[in-house]
């Protein structure tokens, strides 16, 4: 278990960061080109706070470890709680930062089963990589197998997907998202977590039965 006054401390850096990266992605880089900026300042957050907070950096993350063997889940209520406080503060700071950013449209709202599809995806894509590494006891590389994967998702059509609500509610708040395509980013993110905790539940049934299956047999 982490100290709380480490977790609090290093969760906001972490995350602030990651915003930062996705802020300059979406100001620096023309629709749907290419995220290159993005991946290695996620590398640098989770590289910053792996061994002081778990580098969870991201709601759907915390989500995904209460299925996670040998996870302490008593500080969950800290890390949502301070990736909240983040997406706020990194947002608002941001807008008042760069008042000449270009916002979203707040125009008719249009419900868009695409983006939450795609979001969905994208973030099942991300979350199961995670789940993937922290059940073998790997969780260490995810230093360097996160970014990679979100250079092999931006050269998809699930490129500039959020993959983390802390990003999508600072992108709304900046006015970078609309509050319908914040609503689709979300409910895109839900599902992706959703579904990973799935296979990982359906994955972590099969080890039991399996040993002990194998324990009946050495009887």
């Amino acid at each position: 278990m982490h100290k709380p006054r480490n977790l609090v401390v290093f969760e906001f850096l972490g995350t602030a960061l990651i915003i930062l990266g996705a802020f300059l992605g979406s100001r620096l880089l023309p629709a749907n080109g290419f995220n290159w900026i993005t991946p290695p300042f996620v590398g640098l957050a989770i590289t910053l706070t792996f061994h002081k907070s778990g580098a969870h950096l991201n709601p759907a993350v915390t989500t995904l470890v209460n299925v996670l063997p040998r996870i302490h889940r008593v500080q969950n209520g800290l890390y949502f709680a301070t990736q909240l406080a983040t997406s706020l503060l990194i947002g608002l700071a941001l807008l008042a930062l760069s008042p000449e950013v270009e916002r979203a449209s707040t125009g008719q709202l249009e419900w868009q089963p695409k983006v939450v599809l795609l979001e969905g995806t994208a973030t099942f894509v991300l979350m199961s990589l995670i789940a993937a590494l922290a059940l073998n006891g790997k969780a260490i590389w995810t230093i360097v197998a996160v970014p990679a994967v979100l250079y092999l998702l931006a050269l998809s059509p699930l490129n500039f997907n959020q993959m983390n609500p802390s990003v999508s509610l600072a992108q709304a708040i900046q006015g970078l998202l609309t509050p319908a395509e914040l609503v689709e980013h979300l409910l895109g993110e839900a599902l992706g977590v959703l579904l990973a905790m799935t296979w990982v539940r359906l994955w972590l049934k099969r080890e039991r039965a399996t040993r002990a299956s194998q324990s009946g047999a050495n009887t």
